[in-house]
């Protein structure tokens, strides 16, 4: 899948623009240059856009960025595209910019692949390239909020320890782990849920609670507490005493 876009000189602003209830959307910039590909940016909700402004300049050296490749279309895809060129029109070899916008789709994570080339035949290829990954946290229904279940960021921002709460989030890695665990994530973060036998440091018992029927992919409620401390435990074990799809 190839399309235009980016310069040897690369200035990559990237927006994440947060659509809220409001008409004028919520956004945030961040600057980076072509060193920084690799990294990863997070779209906090589904239906944000990430925009990104490449300085470009095919008239003059016939580079310009091209569209690689999106690993996953179902979480992000390319919205629009245009060319602006440079204000001032007699200034020779002033480069233009390039405007890139993708939208969030779906809760997951996909990898944007960037090269700046000439596109003809035997044209320089990957002058520069870049790599953006984004990450689209999975986002609480309204009417889990509704009931006090928290999300896993939620939890992790304001902990709560050794006390029941109820956190939503998507399963994965179930049966994959080297332990009768699994991860729960929901609003960009992540818990480990133990769902065996567990012992505490008193010895008191926690009975082991039924995966049985539930999947990776799966959104659950589970019942548990956080613990941090304790000869069985790491930041961020959250042990289970029920969970309910």
């Amino acid at each position: 899948m190839k399309s235009k876009i980016m310069s040897l000189c690369a200035i990559v602003a990237i927006s994440l623009c947060l659509f809220a209830c409001s008409p004028a959307p919520t956004q945030t910039s961040i600057s980076v240059d072509a060193s920084y590909t690799g990294e990863q940016f997070e779209l906090a909700i589904e239906g944000s856009y990430l925009t990104v402004t490449l300085s470009s300049n095919p008239a003059s050296t016939g580079f310009e960025w091209e569209l690689i490749d999106i690993t996953d279309e179902t979480i992000i895809e390319l919205t629009g595209y245009q060319f602006v060129p440079p204000e001032d029109t007699t200034l020779v070899g002033a480069p233009g910019e390039e405007i890139w916008t993708f939208k969030a789709i779906n809760e997951g994570e996909s990898t944007v692949s960037m090269e700046y080339s000439r596109p003809w035949e035997n044209g320089t290829k990957a002058a520069e390239t870049l790599t953006l990954t984004v990450s689209v946290p999975a986002s609480v229904p309204q009417e889990v909020e509704k009931q006090n279940i928290l999300s896993a960021s939620a939890l992790l921002e304001n902990p709560v320890y050794d006390t029941e709460v109820k956190v939503y989030g998507k399963v994965s890695l179930l049966g994959q782990l080297n332990c009768p665990c699994f991860e729960l994530s929901s609003g960009g973060d992540k818990v480990q849920v133990w769902y065996d036998l567990m012992v505490e440091d008193d010895k008191t018992e926690r009975p082991a609670v039924s995966v049985e029927g539930i999947e990776n992919g799966d959104y659950v409620i589970v019942t548990g507490e956080l613990k941090t401390e304790g000869t069985h435990t790491v930041l961020n074990d959250f042990w289970a005493s029920s969970i309910e799809k």
